[in-house]
C-alpha cells in the first residue's frame, strides 16, 4: 500500500516485461563501449551519460539490458551497497508527472532492499490522513537519503523525449539534486535535450548487426510458418539478415 502511495508506476513490472523480449547475448557491443565502461566501472566523480539514437535503434532495449548488467554485476552481497534504478518514460502516459517518476525510483530502492525507512512510514501516515499524496519535495528528500546509504547508485532514463518538456526539464533538475549517482539518459536527438544535457557524454545509439541477428533468429524459432520456410530453404535465413541490416544502415 504503501508503495502504490509513493507512486502509481511500478518500473519494475515495466522492466520484466521489457526484458523478457530481450535475445541473450544483445548489446554486448554496448556493455563493452569505452563510454559505458567508464561511466559504469571508473572511480571517482563520474560525468553523467547520454545515448541518442533514432526511432527504433533499440534505446529502450538498451536501457533494460544496463539495469540487467549493473544488477547481476553487484550481485547478491552488494545489494546494500549498490543502488540501481530506472525510469522508462512513454508517450501519452497519465501518471508521468515528476513526483510519480521519482516516488517510482524510491519504490524500486525500497523493493530492492526490502527495507522501508521509518520516514518513509512517517511520511506516508502524515498524508494518508489526509488522503493527499507525496510532496516531490519529501521525495526528493527521501531519495537524497537513501542514495547516500550506498556505495555506489546508478539512474537510468529511457525516452527523455517521451514526457512534455516542462516535466522533461524538472525531472533533470530534480535528479542534479542526487551528487554522486551515475545517471544514464536515452533519447531521440534533439536540439532542446542537447542544450539541457551540455555537461552529459554524448553516444550515438545505431541499431547493431549481431543483435538484429540474434532477433531474426528468435523469430524464426518461435514463427512456426517462418521456421518451415528456412528449413525448405536454408539460405532464406541469410537473406532475411542480409536485407534488414542493410535497411537499418540506410535509415
Amino acid at each position: 500500500e504503501i508503495l502504490n502511495w509513493l507512486s502509481p508506476l511500478d518500473m519494475n513490472r515495466t522492466h520484466q516485461s521489457i526484458s523478457d523480449r530481450v535475445q541473450p547475448g544483445s548489446g554486448k557491443w554496448f556493455l563493452n563501449s569505452e563510454p559505458y565502461v567508464h561511466w559504469s566501472s571508473s572511480e571517482g566523480e563520474i560525468d553523467p551519460l547520454w545515448c541518442w539514437g533514432i526511432p527504433g535503434a533499440g534505446k529502450t532495449v538498451l536501457a533494460s539490458i544496463v539495469i540487467n548488467h549493473l544488477r547481476q554485476s553487484r550481485g547478491e552481497d552488494l545489494r546494500a551497497e549498490v543502488g540501481v534504478a530506472v525510469i522508462y518514460l512513454k508517450y501519452n502516459e497519465p501518471e508521468q508527472v515528476v513526483s510519480s517518476l521519482l516516488g517510482a525510483v524510491l519504490r524500486q530502492l525500497i523493493q530492492d532492499s526490502n527495507i522501508l525507512d521509518q520516514a518513509v512510514q512517517d511520511l506516508y501516515e502524515h498524508h494518508r490522513q489526509r488522503s493527499t499524496p507525496p510532496p516531490l519535495e519529501s521525495i526528493v528528500l527521501l531519495l537524497q537519503k537513501t542514495f547516500q546509504t550506498y556505495k555506489d547508485a546508478f539512474l537510468v532514463i529511457d525516452g527523455l523525449d517521451e514526457c512534455e518538456e516542462e516535466t522533461r526539464w524538472d525531472l533533470i533538475d530534480q535528479v542534479n539534486k542526487f551528487p554522486g549517482v551515475r545517471v544514464m539518459v536515452t533519447s531521440r536527438y534533439l536540439s532542446s535535450i542537447e542544450e539541457e544535457l551540455e555537461n552529459f557524454v554524448r553516444f550515438e545509439i545505431k541499431a547493431n548487426k549481431m543483435d538484429m541477428e540474434l532477433y531474426i533468429d528468435y523469430q524464426v524459432q518461435r514463427n512456426r510458418n517462418l521456421r518451415r520456410m528456412v528449413q525448405r530453404a536454408p539460405r532464406l535465413r541469410q537473406d532475411i539478415k542480409s536485407a534488414v541490416v542493410k535497411t537499418a544502415e540506410n535509415m
